[in-house]
């Protein structure tokens, strides 16, 4: 069951990983995002990110988790 997720993980690259390492609660936290974007405790430097940056940032944040799963 590993060995597929990883390796779709690897070839789409980041958005690949994201998906398919997403927990309950990174998908809560999405669904929050996508119905207020911009909430009042968004810094506003942070609001310009793309979705390609905010997948990059989040899987820095947790890349640990991600390997240690994987392993």
């Amino acid at each position: 069951m590993i060995s597929p997720v990883y390796m779709s993980g690897l070839i789409e690259g980041r958005w690949g990983y994201m998906v398919f390492n997403m927990n309950e609660n990174q998908r809560q936290e999405m669904d929050t995002r996508r119905r207020a974007p911009f909430g009042p405790r968004r810094r506003p430097e942070r609001r310009e990110k793309t979705n390609a940056a905010r997948a990059a940032a989040r899987m820095r944040r947790c890349a640990s988790i991600g390997a240690a799963k994987r392993v």
